[in-house]
């Protein structure tokens, strides 16, 4: 056993952990575990499923989108909110003038 393959599977580990665990917590789907081409066996442990490059990419992607998606919402509620304080403010300007 070498020193690298075992840091090289624990990086494997990690970086399948880390993007399913992501994908679930932003409800993005990930690949089923039925798909040998998402799900490969690790370099160092052929009994542990990991996610295969070209899947970890994938993911990546969708998790990216679905975080650009929020924040488009989140600046179109920023937005309306902005432009209501500003009407806000010049009816209280309008009523406190006179």
């Amino acid at each position: 056993m070498n020193e690298i393959n075992v840091i090289d599977f624990e990086i494997e580990c990690i970086t399948t952990s880390y993007y399913t665990k992501m994908a679930r917590m932003k409800f993005v789907e990930t690949p089923p575990r039925e798909d040998k081409k998402a799900w490969v066996e690790s370099s160092f442990d052929p009994n542990k499923k990991i996610l295969s490059n070209a899947s970890i990419s994938e993911l990546r992607s969708k998790i990216i989108k679905h975080r650009k998606e929020l924040i488009d919402q989140l600046i179109s509620i920023i937005t309306v909110l902005t432009g209501l304080t500003g009407a806000l403010i010049g009816i209280a300007a309008l009523f406190l003038h006179r």
